[in-house]
């Protein structure tokens, strides 16, 4: 059984036989992992990790909060918010977003793109609300970075910049040709790949049962070589990146490239600005990039989800429900919905839309054959296409 759906598996056991003591039954399922490490896992980039420390892959993007749409009288438009950890060299400016190959349709038109805002005060309130949006927090903050309501001037100040079914831009800058005027604060960076591991804050789980590895609050167990928890705000997270999708059926894929920008001539670099995507400008980072798969699942609340599907792309190992993928249980959402995720770093798939290529990056991988047990239908695929093919219009959050 791979290492992941181990996790899965021993994580909703502890949960059902604890009476769903979330923060009990994390820790329970965590700290073990540590002896087992997750070296094989081709999720993320692997560094150079003491094999005792947990997790030894980390994660760059993490899904924070999920909810329905409010108002959607077909059931099928969801919520996602994301927070962004920054594992490079460069300062984050931006983060572009694009649909890619491997999103499935089962019935009717694929799940596509329809809204993206900024949660300035990041997620907030019980797994399973309507909370996403300004003005609703967690009394303590889940992560280390700015976008939390508990501290002044630490929320996300970003923007959408512009947005098509298939497409996204949320940066900080005005988008001036020259020298462009910037309206939000940075993503600092840590460089894993030179100052690991101390550039990490830890390793185990935090005081809320979380994982330590985005700073929440301490003391972590178990301990670490990590700096320890960041409690100014000014750590390499920001939460708060809001996307609706809509025509998500039980059974289909949402599938997204996403590239953690940079504007050179504000970050310290370049002479003249330019906006590069990290990941592919001079020494580049696998923590600056990736693909994001997102499975809607027959919803099992509370109880176990049998069989995930597999890997969409080469390089991905199959879908979870683990907290290096979801903070908490927000995968399961009232009414009933239930979804996994699938990230995979350093991979950008051939885009839904070519025209969506932003930065021009190299595809490097492939759909593996049936990817799963969920279909590819064509016809959902061409509506995509079709809509994503209409000028982008601007898109400001309220």
């Amino acid at each position: 059984m791979p290492i992941t759906d181990l996790f899965t598996a021993s994580r909703r056991i502890l949960r059902k036989l604890l009476g769903r003591s979330r923060h009990i039954a994390l820790a329970a399922a965590l700290v073990p992992l540590g002896s087992v490490g997750m070296n094989s896992a081709k999720a993320a980039p692997t560094p150079s990790l003491p094999p005792e420390i947990y997790p030894a892959v980390p994660f760059s993007i993490r899904i924070t909060d999920m909810e329905r749409v409010p108002g959607d009288v077909e059931e099928d438009a969801f919520r996602v918010e994301f927070e962004v950890l920054n594992w490079t060299g460069w300062n984050g400016d931006g983060l572009v977003m694009s649909s890619n190959v491997g999103v499935t349709a089962r019935e009717g038109s694929a799940p596509m793109i329809s809204g993206a805002a900024i949660d300035p005060d990041g997620r907030g309130g019980p797994a399973g609300g309507s909370h996403i949006g300004a003005g609703v927090f967690d009394a303590t903050a889940i992560h280390s970075g700015r976008g939390r309501g508990d501290l002044a001037f630490k929320l996300n100040d970003w923007q959408v910049k512009s947005i098509t079914p298939s497409f996204v831009q949320y940066d900080r800058f005005d988008g001036s040709p020259l020298h462009p005027t910037l309206v939000g604060t940075q993503i600092n960076f840590r460089n894993l790949d030179l100052n690991a591991p101390h550039a990490v804050p830890g390793y185990g789980i935090d005081s809320l049962g979380d994982s330590a590895f985005d700073g929440g609050p301490g003391p972590y167990n178990p301990s670490s070589p990590g700096s320890g928890p960041i409690s100014s705000g000014s750590g390499n997270v920001l939460d708060g990146f809001v996307l609706d999708v809509d025509d998500w059926d039980v059974g289909e894929i949402f599938s997204l490239n996403w590239f953690l920008a940079t504007l050179t001539g504000a970050s310290g670099g370049l002479e003249s600005d330019a906006f590069v995507a990290i990941g592919t400008y001079g020494e580049g980072s696998e923590f600056a990039f990736g693909t994001i798969n997102l499975a809607r699942l027959q919803p099992s609340i509370g109880g176990p989800a049998g069989n995930l599907p597999g890997p969409v792309f080469d390089g991905n190992t199959g879908f979870d429900q683990s907290p290096l993928s979801f903070y908490d249980t927000v995968y399961e959402i009232p009414n009933p919905a239930e979804f996994a995720a699938e990230f995979g770093a350093g991979l950008t798939a051939p885009f839904l839309n070519p025209a969506d290529n932003f930065f021009n990056a190299p595809i490097n991988t492939h759909l593996v054959p049936e990817p799963g047990s969920i279909v590819v239908v064509g016809c959902g695929i061409t509506t995509i296409v079709g809509l994503a093919g209409r000028r982008r219009r601007d898109y400001r959050s309220t």
